[in-house]
């Protein structure tokens, strides 16, 4: 978006590369980044899908050994995305640890995300639960879904990912790539 994590980064000196297809977000950063003039070296925005990571993110260009580098997903990004396949071979392909953070399939989690999204001001909101996960959809564009953490490890072992899922809070899930979880449980 437009850099949600973005002050958190610069607080920590870290490098941060903002990435969404929706354009508004995309200058929406940049204009934060001129506030608070940080070097464009150090973070920037670019205008793409993250099932072109790959091709969007060079490990040559990072400054860094890509295994320093996460590809973070926010809270439920994942089950907005169109392509996931798509998204989880470019992620492969990028060979970025990743965590991807998103919401439990369990009855507990699907009443929050129901209660949330009327909240929203969704109206008609259809649950459907399928193998791959819990979907809300509505007539007034709402179209978002958990995965499953079984219908993740596939898609993963399908690309040579070798990853975990862990609970957090009472409605969240991480999937983590096993480099990232073997780091966050020393």
């Amino acid at each position: 978006m437009h850099g949600r994590y973005l002050c958190w980064a610069i607080r920590r000196k870290k490098s941060y590369i903002g990435i969404d297809v929706v354009e508004r977000y995309i200058s929406e950063g940049e204009q934060r980044l001129g506030e608070l003039k940080t070097p464009s070296d150090q973070c920037r925005f670019i205008l793409g899908s993250a099932e072109d990571i790959a091709a969007i993110i060079h490990p040559n260009d990072l400054g860094v050994d890509v295994r320093r580098c996460l590809a973070f997903f926010p809270f439920n990004s994942f089950g907005n995305m169109p392509n996931p396949k798509s998204v989880v071979k470019s992620l492969a392909q990028s060979g970025l640890p990743f965590c991807i953070s998103s919401y439990r399939i369990s009855q507990k989690a699907t009443e929050c995300r129901k209660r949330y999204y009327r909240n929203c001001g969704y109206v008609g909101i259809r649950t459907s639960r399928s193998r791959s996960g819990v979907r809300f959809s509505s007539p007034d564009g709402l179209s978002t879904i958990a995965y499953g953490p079984t219908f993740l490890r596939e898609m993963f072992a399908t690309n040579n990912i070798d990853a975990r899922s862990m609970p957090f809070s009472q409605v969240g899930m991480a999937h983590l790539s096993s480099k990232l979880f073997m780091a966050a449980n020393k």
